[in-house]
């Protein structure tokens, strides 16, 4: 089955570093499970309010404007038809169809994801290495 990001997801993707797009446009397109985008650019606010509330870990964030003038990090969430899924099975699926992307993009890319506390204790799961 081939997936498409909706309006909402590519609008998430503005300030994105374009080779980072490119891989999460490619990611949909071959990955069987799918899945949207919930953040690319934050401001340092919003950034703030994450840690403060302990969904992030760091004011270093990716999502950030880095010096290249481009955000270097995108969340996603999975999708079982309208639902929310958060089984980390489906989550591995999406990081390693990711990889498809990158060898196409030649670039590296950290695909993390917060699983709420109810589930795994809060935890940012992450996968491959950091978007250069």
């Amino acid at each position: 089955m081939s997936f498409k990001l909706s309006q909402r997801s590519l609008g998430k993707l503005d300030g994105v570093h374009p080779k980072l797009q490119e891989v999460v446009k490619l990611a949909i397109g071959y990955t069987n499970v799918d899945f949207g985008v919930t953040y690319g650019v934050r401001d340092p606010e919003e950034q703030a309010r994450l840690v403060a509330s302990g969904r992030s870990q760091t004011m270093k964030s990716k999502h950030l404007i880095q010096e290249d003038g481009f955000c270097h990090a995108v969340d996603v969430v999975a999708y079982d038809g309208s639902d929310v899924v958060w089984e980390i099975n489906v989550y591995d699926d999406i990081c390693e169809i990711s990889l498809i992307g990158q060898y196409r993009c030649f670039n590296s890319v950290e695909m993390g994801f917060y699983i709420p506390a109810s589930i795994f204790n809060n935890k940012l799961y992450v996968c491959d290495c950091i978007f250069n």
